[in-house]
């Protein structure tokens, strides 16, 4: 082998490697990118559920204080009270078709929302994944209840809203009920909340 064939060999051999070395570094390159485009997707995914919730939210809002009669019950019991989510939503009087009394409207409201919730929030939705309301009376820095107005015996009163949902969808979702009303607290590190307190 002369001395200019040796050459040849040594140069197309480092070539070589060079090629294996680049190809390398590319397909871990389109590695990462495929990583980062699917945490992209992932975040605007939660992005849309968040939109969801805030809507929602928005949405009891609304309905509770169109409501008001049912806000201001004498009684204790409230459908907009104490309301978690459920696989099926039971529906009473549909108030579309008739006249329902509040508490008839009420019920109906929560059955509308807690639907509507199950469709645009996938999970489970038994006391995990969906909408929470809580209603308590609004009270003064030393703990007495704020009336409505003077002379006026109805306390005002404050709801809580909460949403909750699967941030990574992959239905891991085994939170206990009753932490699902505090937000942010949570048991899994994939659930995500969003939570609306309104005074009326």
């Amino acid at each position: 082998m002369t001395q200019h064939q040796s050459q040849m060999t040594r140069q197309s051999g480092v070539t070589l490697l060079e090629n294996m070395i680049a190809l390398v570094v590319l397909s871990v390159g389109l590695l990462g990118l495929a990583g980062l485009q699917a945490y992209t997707l992932r975040g605007g995914s939660n992005s849309q559920f968040r939109l969801y919730a805030m809507q929602q939210a928005e949405d009891m809002a609304g309905r509770i204080r169109a409501n008001l009669a049912e806000v201001y019950v004498p009684t204790a019991a409230s459908a907009y009270d104490n309301v978690a989510p459920v696989v099926t939503p039971t529906n009473g009087l549909d108030c579309r078709n008739y006249f329902c009394s509040a508490a008839a409207l009420a019920n109906f409201d929560v059955y509308q929302w807690q639907v509507a919730n199950n469709a645009l929030f996938p999970g489970n939705h038994n006391n995990v994944i969906g909408g929470y309301i809580t209603r308590a009376p609004v009270t003064d820095v030393g703990g007495a209840p704020i009336l409505l107005s003077q002379g006026v015996a109805e306390t005002r009163m404050r709801f809580v809203i909460t949403m909750v949902w699967d941030g990574d969808m992959n239905a891991a979702t085994g939170k206990a009920a009753a932490a699902s009303t505090t937000c942010p607290a949570r048991t899994l590190a994939d659930l995500n909340c969003y939570k609306l307190v309104v005074d009326l």
